[in-house]
């Protein structure tokens, strides 16, 4: 006859394997999914062709580092921007006085992720050169970002998400 503390004890024991189980095929899972070193070195890589493009003035290589629908949340409260057409009006508005950046960095400090979705963070310093009525204004701030990256449809990492945050600008 099985008694209720019997069958207790065949779940528990049950449960107990079924959580073992589940440890193992998940640690599994994430051994499986680590980024590798070739995954840690293109995202460094892309870390890097971000500013560069900036630095170049070349929208173009700009927005190939992004994904179609990457989402950028900038600092100070402004409203998040969403899609590329967004995020080109966001940097390159039409009505905008000429502008150039000539200095950028981006030092990461921690790359970590799947071999999927990574995430890179770290500190930035940027200048900001405006020409108005004539003359150029240069302004500079420092602070921190967030990068949350992906792979695309052809296996190139693409920044998927985007925020960062530092003091207003300052005439430099």
């Amino acid at each position: 006859m099985i008694t209720w503390r019997s069958e207790r004890f065949r779940r528990e024991r049950w449960f107990s394997a079924f959580a073992v189980f589940c440890a193992a095929c998940s640690t599994q899972a994430t051994v499986d999914q680590r980024l590798t070193a070739e995954d840690i070195e293109a995202i460094r890589e892309l870390n890097l062709a971000y500013p560069a493009a900036w630095v170049a003035n070349d929208p173009d290589a700009v927005m190939l580092t992004l994904a179609d629908d990457a989402v950028l949340i900038p600092a100070l409260g402004t409203t998040p921007v969403k899609g590329a057409a967004a995020i080109r009006e966001f940097f390159w508005p039409a009505d905008a006085p000429p502008s150039t950046v000539p200095v950028f960095t981006m030092s990461p400090e921690e790359i970590d992720g799947t071999r999927d979705v990574a995430y890179v963070w770290g500190t930035m310093s940027l200048s900001f050169a405006v020409e108005e009525e004539g003359a150029t204004q240069l302004y500079s701030t420092a602070g921190n970002y967030l990068m949350v990256m992906r792979r695309d449809d052809g296996d190139q990492w693409k920044i998927a998400r985007y925020i960062w945050n530092h003091p207003p600008w300052e005439p430099s």
